[in-house]
Formats: C-alpha cells, sequence, structure tokens
C-alpha cells in the first residue's frame, strides 16, 4: 500500500470535512437514519 498516496487522500479529505462542515455533518446524519432502517429488517427477519 503506498502510505503517502493514502495520508495525501486522508488530509484531503479532512480539509474538505472542515471547510464543508454542515454538509458532512447532514450526509453522516442522513447514513445514520439509513443504517437504523436497513438494519431493523433483520429483526424482522428473525
Amino acid at each position: 500500500m503506498n502510505m503517502s498516496k493514502l495520508q495525501s487522500a486522508i488530509s484531503a479529505f479532512v480539509k474538505n470535512k472542515k471547510a464543508n462542515a454542515a454538509y458532512y455533518d447532514d450526509n453522516w446524519t442522513e447514513r445514520k437514519e439509513r443504517k437504523v432502517y436497513y438494519q431493523s429488517f433483520m429483526y424482522l427477519l428473525r
């Protein structure tokens, strides 16, 4: 694995996350809601 390329991608992500904090917060909230929704099906199938 190219560690310098990985570190560069992580740095770019963190920089963008700080610049667009509201977008990432909304996106993360939506992902958590979607996860809970789909996991609810697992309880129905048991």
